[in-house]
């Protein structure tokens, strides 16, 4: 086997199926796709026999069935085997997928590979990220933490004093968007648990009104929950239950308008994207990662019946704006899969090749410009403004550029004395390069920023 084989560690419950895959073997799938590493991984999973015909990779995954678990438990003995691979093949890079427990497991066996954790969940409520000092092993001991949201981000750093890391980013769930734009019908869909967490309740008692008043709508409802019932009935109303990811994505193509109001706090809400990629009038609610999924959506400001139902009325009795929002969200799709793609490569050929920072030309920079931009001459200098010209170069060149004008920032800051401004300043760029985590920081005549600092 080569060097540097990349193997991807899926939860124990997560099945590399067409019929059952989770949130993890769903970007496995989605980001192979289009990777220039996709010959070189070997993703593992426990997939029952009875499902193994279905699974989505036949020639890149291995099954890891376990035999015993009478003295431990089903994910340690699950690893142990992952380990058995591991020293027979000498991965140098390991994955794993929404578990940090296995990355500690693994640690312990002392196995000489790089590790990137991916969390698609809320690290605080996953065993072996609970803890301040587990989430720090995990950042000493990790060559990259990659999270599915701004939100879930913020809870891994949730009493640490610095809320970034270099080792740290966020890359989203991913869709690439239809070549044209679908043929619409008169469809609500629902795609989720059936349950409180997710807004099924809302979503029933609402839905059984709409249909009541608008009898040439119907309403499509994917997912099931053993654990709750509901009895919503109506003879426009369709459960499906759960359906192949692909049999979602399709339902989305005829479906007008597509619903998120989830009570809990969602780590991302996959569904609202793929629902607006396809063109879907998509309604949310403002919970956890949901708001960082649209760029053109309703948000749910209450958590009811009554606002649910009114959302809903509207887009139906508002047409053109119903179709201008389908539109815009069919042309507007926040995060593509083909970017997100390569963000992933990078991180992995900078692993791989023990490479973490030399400016070179296809590598895109985070750069933070400190300078005088002249606006408190109300931009009177744009045009022969040094500082502006460097920012536009750059910005040409596909990088990302945050300006800081610190003459102007001083001077719209002082209160009593030009102390005060100043202290701001300063405050303002230790705060940015903790938040922002540059990769290059550019200095022009700032001569304002204190040594210290």
């Amino acid at each position: 086997m080569k060097k540097d084989k990349i193997a991807i560690l899926l939860p124990f419950k997560d099945h590399f199926t067409h019929s059952n895959a989770g949130s993890a073997s769903i970007w496995v799938k989605d980001f192979n796709k289009k990777s220039i590493y996709k010959n070189e991984i070997v993703i593992f999973g426990n997939t029952p026999k009875k499902i193994l015909n279905n699974l989505i990779d036949k020639k890149n995954y291995i099954n890891l069935p376990i035999k015993d678990t009478r003295f431990v438990s089903k994910n340690v003995s699950y690893v142990n085997e992952f380990i058995k691979h591991y020293s027979n093949d000498n991965f140098k890079l390991i994955e794993v997928h929404n578990r940090p427990s296995y990355v500690h497991q693994i640690l312990k066996k002392k196995i000489n590979a790089k590790l990137v954790l991916i969390f698609h969940n809320n690290p605080l409520t996953l065993g072996g990220s609970e803890t301040t000092q587990e989430r720090e092993t995990l950042l000493n001991h990790c060559e990259k933490l990659i999270f599915v949201s701004n939100w879930v981000k913020e809870k891994f750093f949730e009493k640490f004093e610095k809320k970034n890391h270099p080792k740290c980013e966020v890359i989203y769930p991913s869709i690439d968007r239809l070549k044209k734009f679908p043929k619409k019908n008169k469809v609500i869909s629902f795609v989720g648990k059936l349950n409180r967490s997710k807004g099924f309740h809302i979503f029933g008692n609402a839905i059984i009104k709409i249909l009541k008043k608008y009898k040439d709508w119907k309403a499509i409802v994917v997912g099931d929950e053993p654990r709750e019932k509901y009895n919503f009935k109506h003879k426009n109303l369709e459960y499906m239950g759960w359906v192949s990811h692909d049999k979602t994505l399709k339902l989305y193509d005829v479906t007008s308008i597509s619903v998120v109001p989830s009570e809990w706090e969602e780590p991302f809400g996959r569904t609202a994207v793929e629902a607006a990629s396809r063109g879907c009038a998509t309604i949310i609610s403002k919970k956890g990662g949901l708001i960082e999924t649209v760029s053109n959506t309703i948000f749910l400001t209450k958590l009811n019946t009554n606002e649910l139902y009114n959302k809903i009325d509207y887009l139906i009795k508002n047409k053109k704006i119903r179709e201008a929002i389908q539109k815009q969200s069919y042309k507007k799709v926040l995060h593509k899969l083909g970017l997100n793609t390569k963000k992933i490569d990078s991180y992995r050929y900078e692993i791989l090749n023990n490479y973490y920072f030399s400016i070179r030309k296809k590598r895109k920079l985070k750069i933070l410009h400190i300078s005088n931009f002249g606006n408190r001459l109300s931009n009177r200098l744009y045009f022969i403004s040094i500082a502006k010209k460097i920012t536009n170069g750059f910005i040409k060149l596909g990088h990302d550029v945050i300006n800081i004008s610190d003459r102007d920032t001083i001077r719209f800051n002082r209160y009593i004395s030009g102390k005060s401004g100043i202290d701001y300043l300063n405050k303002l760029f230790f705060e940015s390069v903790q938040n922002y985590n540059p990769d290059l920081i550019l200095l022009g005549h700032s001569d304002n920023i204190q040594i210290e600092i």
